[in-house]
Formats: C-alpha cells, structure tokens, sequence
C-alpha cells in the first residue's frame, strides 16, 4: 500500500509524511518503516531515484 500511495502523482506536492498521512498512516514512523520495509529505500530515496 505504502508505495502505490507514493506513487500516486497527486500527493507529489506533499511530503513523505503528508503521503503517509493522506494515505492512512498514523505515524511518520509507521509510513517510513512500511515504505522501507517493501523497497529496501527511504521514501526520500525512492523519490528522488524515481522522480
């Protein structure tokens, strides 16, 4: 769930914590931790490889 949210171009203003956010997450930690467990990248990293 974590990356088909961050992929998601409207949230591409917002920052990873907003992504999580607007995604459900509760936490910044809760949305870093899933988003890293699935990619093996930060959602900084992932962004910034991917934009």
């Amino acid at each position: 769930m974590a990356i088909e949210c961050f992929k998601n171009l409207k949230y591409n203003n917002f920052s990873a914590e907003g992504v999580g956010y607007k995604c459900g997450y509760n936490t910044k930690a809760t949305f870093y931790n899933s988003f890293k467990k699935l990619t093996g990248e930060s959602p900084a990293e992932y962004r910034k490889k991917n934009s």
